[in-house]
């Protein structure tokens, strides 16, 4: 049992980090789509 909790500790994190990028990346081209100074800084 701990060493399954270990694997999925070291696992979430690095599939966390790529969804969040992966996401940023999404809501970028969105941004970018809509065009509007408002996004602008």
């Amino acid at each position: 049992m701990k060493s399954f909790l270990y694997s999925v500790a070291h696992f979430i994190p690095k599939d966390v980090i790529k969804l969040n990028a992966f996401l940023l990346f999404i809501n970028c081209q969105i941004i970018m789509k809509k065009g509007s100074g408002k996004y602008e800084s």
